[in-house]
């Protein structure tokens, strides 16, 4: 299980990021420029250094065969070629890049590397690369100015130009452009202050904030800031393009820097885009750091087993095993242990000990990972030491507690264990019965020798359940924005990001709101503000509404439901599927807040309908999952559905469930422009707009809104329109109405019209009433019946409205005849909007 050769209960170590081809070629470049140096190859992750007398002037001389080719090629081309030194810290050459520049082409820069001796003493050398971790541009300046503060810009062009106009700092830069970020070594930048200076666009920006995170997470700066390039910049501008208009002074560009954003610790997560260290610091289970209880003189005995002169890579691997088990407290006897080696370097483990307390969400390989390794190597080496039985077995039970607990679930007990979802990069809880638990776990556990007589065998998953000291609760509960007591696990994890006064700081979400899908109407505005204000003001009821938002491909209807789900991180759940929310095994809803819905429900469908209807404004839920029975839990639900379809909800009457809105841009024809409009917009928000759009939402006054007061929206109209397909009788009645000039037209020659009058009630035939409305049915191919017109029409027209009997004059005498009296045509469309909510009519009246 954790073993990191054997793969012994299918669960990986997921601490660290994704493994090189070779592990070797993630190690520091320090320790791989060592490898090269004593190998002379690139072998085992080896970076070989560039003999001592190749440098910038003479290094294109000296390259044969292809490689010279291909250099002659560029020359005859008219492009000239600028080589760029990647030194390490103590001056040697680890690579260059070689930057080919035409007056009207566009840049070519290569990186080329040395690769050895080959046969007759030849240097080889390749245009491509080192693998692995990347060098950076400048390492031998950071050491020898070790308190200068750093600049960090992009381009071994502007970085050389920024060393000109800014003296006072280091500046460095990477290779490979704004994507290969996540391949530099950081190393070298521990304890340093940074500021990054992007190129002006969006590319740019993500790439300068990648890095100050990453500097700040993986090496450890002290503090890390980005340049806020201010907006009438030229477009890609850099500090090597010639100074803005209004920018005549170093000091100004000084300024910039003096005053650059700051990225707080805790957006560094965020901001590296590691979704599962990101979920680590939301987690209902995981472990504490210090949160073994293994006897420390019996790991202590396991670990002076093993070579503390081992890779550096695997060192700091065991260091993170025994900070996470033991905390501050464990750092003598690691230091101890360190100091028994020869690479041993004093002060070494207590800044690494100092490193990985600012880790909020910290995790290493658990102890018994340690132990089993201690083990394997003292067998391997045939030693007569094992690691204590006692203490093996106690570390198995914290690794299995450190992600299972036993719990009451429906009245049941179970095994609640909480696994890294990577599709919606979160960690999710499962629920899992004893005897699937046991199944699960079947490698044998050794215990300890009792009464002189060797201890026996148990299966871990029996060991675990059967013991008092495994992790459990009495139940399991979903209280949003309250604590509950130490018994309980409580799902409520917390808004995604800390909340901040900073209005402005959301302000493009906010005018997509007001001008793309409130279209400028501020009722309509204020309503959404205030439906999502009330949505994490309000956490322990449901708003009663949803937010129903439809319009066209690529006019930024979803947008609004990832956004604002993102602030409830786990919380929220989106799906296109409405057994998702409306059918059986429905438990993921008791813990979700935000619910967006793409296209999932069919308003055609009088089942789900109703059943929707129920779950948008009900005080609670009926939750079902396998195995686990029925229970009955508080509804919490805010609701957005998106759709790119004309009917999206069954709106009925004055039915006050959906909000609806339609959602346009004006740039929907232009991919470009929509693509850069959305990324400017999310971009804000990575930014710190997240916080600061939960602070004002959360800020924000909703005393006396009531969310039943829907704005009477076109889209809401055209919604209760559409819906008039479901019923015959009122869409019959809404198109005689919309007209506003014959109740019924009349059919056949001998057949007589009736209009609407403005004053009085008129008598129409119901044999009349029927054969019109029939007609009406067949011709849109509605399910249409004589039944059901007699039984629906009197709900839309005024109170007493029933059909009566007539006295008629008959060519054979006096007959009669049922009809209709129609009020005057006013009050019969107050009576249908009162009923349907219907209120927009084409012609003003009968006249």
């Amino acid at each position: 299980m954790f073993d990191d050769e054997v793969d012994e209960d299918n669960e990986p170590i997921r601490y660290a990021s994704a493994p090189a081809r070779d592990p070797a070629e993630q190690l520091p470049i320090a320790d791989r420029v060592e490898i090269g140096t004593q190998t002379g190859k690139h072998f085992k992750g080896g970076i070989v250094p560039f003999p001592p007398h190749l440098n910038d002037s003479n290094l294109l001389d000296a390259l044969t065969g292809d490689d010279r080719k291909k250099v002659n090629g560029f020359l005859s081309k008219g492009y000239k070629p600028t080589v760029y030194e990647y030194r390490d810290t103590k001056n040697m050459l680890l690579k260059c890049v070689v930057r080919f520049d035409h007056p009207t082409e566009r840049k070519i820069p290569l990186p080329l590397r040395y690769c050895g001796k080959a046969e007759g003493d030849r240097d080889v050398f390749w245009f491509t690369d080192v693998p692995g971790s990347k060098p950076l541009y400048g390492l031998d300046l950071l050491v020898a100015r070790p308190d200068a503060p750093v600049l960090v810009v992009e381009g071994e062009k502007t970085a050389d130009a920024a060393r000109t106009l800014l003296p006072g700092m280091v500046v460095i830069t990477w290779s490979g452009g704004a994507n290969a970020v996540r391949r530099v070594d950081m190393s070298m930048l521990a304890c340093r202050n940074i500021t990054v200076w992007p190129d002006n666009d969006i590319t740019g920006r993500n790439a300068a904030r990648l890095f100050a995170a990453r500097a700040l997470t993986d090496a450890g700066a002290a503090r890390a800031a980005v340049v806020d390039v201010p907006p009438d910049f030229p477009a890609k501008w850099d500090l090597a393009d010639d100074p803005p208009k209004g920018f005549t002074s170093t000091a100004d560009l000084q300024h910039l820097i003096d005053t650059a954003r700051v990225v707080p610790a805790n957006d560094a997560e965020a901001l590296l885009r590691n979704p599962e260290r990101q979920a680590a610091t939301r987690r209902l289970l995981g472990h504490e750091v210090g949160y073994s209880r293994v006897d420390v003189t019996a790991a202590s005995d396991a670990l002076a087993i093993l070579d503390p002169d081992m890779g550096s890579g695997e060192w700091r691997r065991i260091a993170r095993c025994w900070y996470h088990a033991f905390g501050a407290a464990g750092l003598t006897a690691f230091d101890e242990w360190s100091a028994t080696g020869k690479k041993y370097k004093e002060g070494e483990p207590a800044a690494l000990w100092v490193f990985y307390a600012r880790d909020e969400a910290f995790s290493g390989p658990p102890l018994i990972w340690l132990f089993r390794r201690a083990n394997r190597v003292a067998e391997e080496e045939q030693r007569n030491e094992t690691v204590d039985a006692k203490a093996m077995v106690r570390a198995e039970i914290e690794a299995m507690n450190e992600s299972h607990a036993v719990v009451v679930r429906g009245g049941k007990t179970v095994v609640i264990r909480e696994v890294f979802d990577p599709r919606f990069n979160r960690y999710r809880p499962e629920y899992i019965r004893r005897s699937d638990f046991v199944d699960k776990h079947v490698r044998s556990v050794q215990l300890p020798v009792e009464d002189g007589k060797p201890g026996k065998t148990v299966p871990l998953g029996r060991l675990w359940f059967g013991t008092a000291q495994r992790r459990e609760y009495d139940g399991v509960i979903f209280l949003p924005g309250r604590s509950v007591g130490r018994g309980m696990i409580n799902l409520w994890r917390g808004f995604a990001v800390e909340p901040k006064d900073e209005p402005e700081g959301w302000s493009r979400l906010k005018e997509h709101l007001l001008h793309n899908v409130a279209h400028g109407d501020s009722a309509s505005y204020n309503y959404i503000l205030n439906w999502l204000a009330f949505g994490v003001q309000r956490l322990s009821e449901p708003v009663g509404t949803a937010l129903v938002l439809t319009g066209a491909k690529g006019a930024g209807k979803s947008i609004l439901s990832v956004v604002y789900g993102y602030l409830f991180g786990e919380h929220h759940f989106s799906t296109a599927h409405a057994d998702d929310v409306l059918g059986n095994f429905n438990a993921h809803l008791e813990h979700t807040l935000t619910l967006g819905l793409e296209e999932a429900i069919a308003p055609e469908s009088r089942k789900q309908d109703s059943v929707f209807k129920d779950i948008i404004n009900k005080k609670t839920l009926r939750l079902e999952e396998k195995f686990m029975g029925i229970w009955i839990v508080p509804n919490h639900l805010r609701i957005i559905l998106t759709s790119n379809n004309d009917q999206v909800v069954r709106v009925d009457g004055n039915d006050r469930r959906y909000a609806v809105f339609n959602v346009t841009h004006p740039s929907i024809a232009n991919p470009d422009a929509r693509r850069t409009y959305f990324g400017a917009l999310v971009e804000q928000l990575e930014t710190g707009g997240y916080s600061a759009m939960l602070g004002e939402l959360l800020g924000r006054n909703i005393s006396g809104w009531n969310p039943e007061a829907i704005p009477n929206t076109p889209a809401l109209r055209k919604q209760k329109l559409l819906n008039l397909a479901q019923e015959p009788v009122q869409s019959w009645l809404q198109e005689r109405l919309d007209e506003g000039i014959f109740i019924i037209p009349g059919y056949g020659p001998s057949a007589v019209p009736y209009r609407w009058d403005d004053t009085k009630t008129t008598a129409v035939p119901l044999a009349d009433v029927k054969n019109d409305f029939i007609e009406y049915c067949n011709r849109n191919r509605y399910r249409g019946t004589e039944r059901l017109l007699i039984t629906k029409l009197h709900t839309y027209m005024p109170p007493g409205f029933e059909s009566r009997v007539e006295r008629v004059a008959e060519i054979n005498g006096k007959g009669t005849r049922r009809v209709y009296d129609f009020p005057p045509l006013d009050v019969a469309r107050a009576s249908f909007t009162e009923t349907t909510g219907i209120d927009s009519w084409s012609e003003p009246g009968a006249g």
